[in-house]
């Protein structure tokens, strides 16, 4: 988009993360339904939601906007829960026309957990194996357990800007470099434990929020060094087609089932 006077518009909306959000899902599905593997493209989401709210939300916050937690996650959760509660009412009802009565309040359960964002500690508790080779008593409610933990990060993360700004504003520092040092802490402890976790027990680490939080950590000091990283055209298109590669190659060079998050 341009203005009236030919300048270039920013916008919201960026082209290149949607495709990239495309090839993640795409992963996901073929990996699941051709391979029976995991490809690794939901970190991809994980990572970029994360890319993206730092982005924003740091991008006010140098405009002088203060980040305020609490309007933050009803604006979010109003636009993601209308389609989630839609999603788990047709399930629901698919559950009660196919399922036996004895596994109906298990089930119901499970749309309670999705719909609150609490589905991966559910699956945690339970003990579930996300790469049993027997689906047959999988819950179809188990594939919610990324969208809980991005509900719970979107929580902690407009937490921690609003804090992160309180704190630039009080030592008169760029809220930026508070929150680089802030998430590479937090990339640091959650990748640490991310790894321990999975050597001692992968299938609990797979659900894990604390173990995840490094993915999301990465998403957003990526936003926040963008702002001062300026390469030729060149090497990014050389840089971005050898992500795609390293993307589309994760779920089968690297042993996903035994590795991640770790």
């Amino acid at each position: 988009r341009v203005t009236a006077n030919g300048a270039p518009q920013r916008t919201g909306f960026i082209p290149e993360i949607q495709g990239l959000r495309t090839v993640a899902l795409l992963l996901v599905a073929v990996y699941h339904i051709w391979f029976d593997r995991v490809s690794g493209g939901v970190d991809v989401f994980l990572l970029v939601s994360a890319y993206l709210m730092t982005r924003s939300l740091t991008g006010r916050a140098e405009r002088g906007e203060r980040t305020n937690p609490l309007a933050f996650a009803v604006q979010k959760f109003a636009r993601l829960l209308p389609a989630a509660a839609v999603t788990t009412a047709l399930v629901l009802v698919a559950v009660a026309l196919l399922f036996p009565a004895t596994m109906w309040r298990d089930h119901v359960v499970d749309a309670v957990a999705s719909l609150t964002y609490t589905e991966n500690l559910r699956l945690q508790q339970a003990g579930t194996d996300y790469f049993a080779t027997n689906d047959a008593l999988a819950s179809p409610f188990q594939h919610f357990w990324s969208l809980s933990i991005q509900g719970q990060v979107f929580v902690m993360w407009a937490l921690v800007h609003a804090g992160a700004e309180l704190a630039a504003r009080a030592a008169r520092i760029p809220v930026r470099r508070v929150l680089l040092g802030v998430f590479g802490v937090v990339l640091a402890a959650s990748l640490a434990w991310s790894i321990v976790l999975t050597a001692a027990d992968q299938t609990f680490a797979y659900f894990d929020t604390w173990a995840r939080l490094w993915e999301f950590a990465a998403g957003s000091l990526l936003a926040l060094v963008q702002h001062w990283i300026r390469l030729p055209a060149a090497l990014r298109a050389a840089l971005g087609w050898t992500g795609v590669a390293g993307i589309l190659a994760c779920g089968w060079v690297l042993p996903v089932e035994s590795s991640f998050p770790g």
